[in-house]
């Protein structure tokens, strides 16, 4: 006390800040770690001391009349948090480059040091350090998964670590569009590409009859599936329209008639504008994309791991109809160009319709319980894309593998979710088929996204 007057020291969240105030005219000075008669430095009432600088840091504090001052108050601060590591983002992964985003805070020195590291499956490389939160590896390998590490360091020396596997890509992409764009290819068939995404360059990856496939700037994959009149390699005139369909029993060869709307199939399947589908509310705006843009985009493979579409990586299994729905519905991230929803029952028939009609092997696709034509009654469960038997249309693992969820609707009172196509553990579904079950999550159960221009 001075003069019967109070004054207060207190310490103020982040760490390297404190308040000091008092209820007098007379002016309050400090001093860190020192009580040096030439140390002091003035601070207005309420002010705040920034970049206090060690682990353990005292604060002193006192009132000063121009001539005389009053006994020093002192306060200890002590910061043994260390900082958080939220999440890293893939900014941007290329054929030979990984740009990675850190998610990090720290409430009480503050976030001084970020070190990046990466590995390719054996020691990691030179650690790079910078005070950005973003970082590129470049000059790696095509189609190699690298580990990516991060470390914090706070402005007392606590650290925190993180780590998370990306595969680079090993195909050409062009640029990434600005706005959603009409796309023409070498045959003549048109697609369109939204913005926020590149398109294949590759031979193998930029036709529509072989599936032309384009990913956003985190490397999902997706391949177009036109709907209406397009030309096969050879030059035939094919039509592939959006609807549901009946296909033959297992290992029949024949083509799928078309349903009306969402008409009862096999006594229990109804489309998704029933009202009793959880996607009843949003088929409409599907739908209406594909009339407009003709076609529409799937998940060139199983989601993965992450939620990623991506090539090698463990599918999500386990996962309950409704948080894969979720799962879905966050690939496209806000986008302004996109919708990303869980693959509903017109975009699945209508994409099998498609695999069908531009592979060799035809309506087989669809039925067929054989191994050879996918991961079908094999007891292994593959990393995505990693079946090659599998692979139609640049579409992965669509015949076998993991059997998806869809949005379509059952009516059977207990089990009213509907899974699609065959699975490596089960010995009589294929493609087309459908099977109902609860909502509970399987460990043979997975998922895909489908895709649209808004």
């Amino acid at each position: 006390k001075m003069y019967n007057k109070e004054w207060i020291v207190y310490c103020k969240e982040p760490f390297q800040n404190a308040i000091v105030k008092t209820n007098t005219s007379y002016q309050l000075q400090y001093q860190i770690n020192a009580i040096e008669d030439n140390g002091w430095q003035n601070i207005s009432n309420g002010g705040t001391v920034t970049n206090i600088p060690a682990k353990e840091s005292n604060l002193y504090a006192r009132l000063w009349d121009g001539t005389n001052a009053s006994d020093y108050a002192t306060f200890q601060i002590s910061d043994t948090v260390e900082p958080k590591i939220t999440e890293i983002k893939e900014v941007e992964v290329t054929e030979t480059t990984i740009k990675v985003q850190v998610v990090a805070t720290d409430n009480e020195s503050g976030i001084t040091k970020i070190e990046y590291s990466s590995n390719d499956g054996a020691n990691y490389v030179t650690g790079t350090t910078a005070t950005s939160t973003e970082y590129t590896f470049e000059n790696l390998e095509e189609s190699t998964e690298y580990t990516i590490k991060v470390k914090v360091t706070d402005g007392v020396g606590n650290t925190a670590e993180l780590s998370k596997k990306i595969t680079t890509d090993g195909e050409k992409f062009s640029d990434i569009y600005e706005t959603t764009t009409e796309y023409t290819d070498s045959e003549g068939n048109t697609a369109w590409i939204p913005g926020g995404f590149a398109v294949g360059i590759d031979e193998d990856i930029n036709k529509i009859s072989g599936g032309l496939v384009i990913k956003d700037s985190k490397g999902n994959k997706f391949v177009w599936i036109p709907v209406g009149e397009y030309k096969t390699s050879v030059g035939e005139i094919k039509t592939n329209e959006l609807t549901r369909r009946i296909w033959g029993t297992t290992n029949e060869v024949k083509e799928p008639i078309p349903v009306a709307g969402d008409a009862v199939i096999e006594s229990y399947f109804y489309g998704e504008g029933d009202s009793r589908s959880v996607a009843y509310n949003t088929i409409g705006a599907f739908k209406t994309s594909v009339s407009k843009y003709g076609g529409f985009y799937i998940g060139r493979y199983e989601q993965g791991i992450g939620n990623v579409i991506k090539k090698k990586v463990n599918p999500y299994v386990g996962v309950d109809r409704d948080e894969a729905k979720t799962l879905a519905e966050a690939i496209d991230d806000g986008s302004l160009f996109v919708t990303s929803e869980l693959i509903s029952s017109y975009a699945w028939e209508t994409a099998l319709n498609f695999i069908c009609q531009t592979n060799e092997a035809g309506y087989t696709l669809a039925t067929t319980i054989s191994y050879i034509y996918g991961n079908l009654r094999t007891g292994g469960l593959q990393n995505t894309g990693m079946y090659v038997a599998d692979n139609y249309s640049n579409i992965h693992d669509m015949l076998g593998n993991v059997h998806e969820w869809t949005t379509e609707y059952s009516s059977d009172s207990t089990r009213i979710c509907v899974r699609r196509g065959g699975s490596a553990d089960h010995t009589i579904l294929h493609a087309a088929s459908h099977f109902i079950s609860d909502t509970k999550a399987w460990d043979t159960v997975g998922f895909r996204t489908q895709l649209y221009i808004k």
